[in-house]
């Protein structure tokens, strides 16, 4: 069987990804397509999250391993195969691709039909506009306040090493 997943983003309203996988390959392969696709750096941290229908959370699929004590409860990528996860249409995922910020794209089944053998999976079968970047600037994190003489590694001190005030 193949699976068609549409990936769709918060922040970029005309993106919009379709990809189709085979049944029997794992959330790592489609890990990978969707890097390759939106040009991400693979080495990067990212996170499958199986949803309900609210888009609320539950089993995590992650990129690697974490250990026992660490790890109860959340799967790896490459050892979960779509088949045993997938239950239908209309199921819904998350896929966080920026980690420290909480990004993701909205995944959706959208269809599923008999395995086409002539054709390569996982492969893209829509893509409409940009995608997101994968990581956001240090600037534009949401709560950072900017510190003008941190930021300007040509702004003149204004304490010597030993707290004391610099004569002008």
């Amino acid at each position: 069987m193949i699976f068609k997943f549409r990936l769709l983003s918060s922040e970029k309203d005309d993106f919009v990804r379709d990809f189709e996988v085979r049944s029997g390959q794992t959330f790592y392969d489609l890990h990978m397509a969707i890097q390759k696709n939106c040009g991400y750096d693979s080495s990067q941290i990212a996170s499958f999250f199986l949803c309900t229908n609210d888009w609320e959370k539950e089993t995590e699929i992650t990129l690697f391993e974490l250990p026992e004590e660490h790890g109860k409860g959340i799967l790896a990528m490459d050892n979960s195969v779509l088949s045993v996860y997938i239950t239908g249409l209309k199921q819904r995922l998350l896929y966080i691709f920026d980690i420290f910020n909480e990004r993701a794209f909205f995944i959706e089944v959208v269809g599923i039909r008999d395995d086409d053998s002539s054709k390569s999976y996982p492969c893209c079968a829509l893509s409409a506009g940009s995608p997101p970047v994968q990581v956001l600037p240090d600037d534009t994190l949401p709560g950072k306040e900017r510190n003008d003489k941190l930021d300007d590694p040509g702004a003149e001190d204004t304490f010597k090493g030993n707290d004391e005030p610099i004569e002008e």
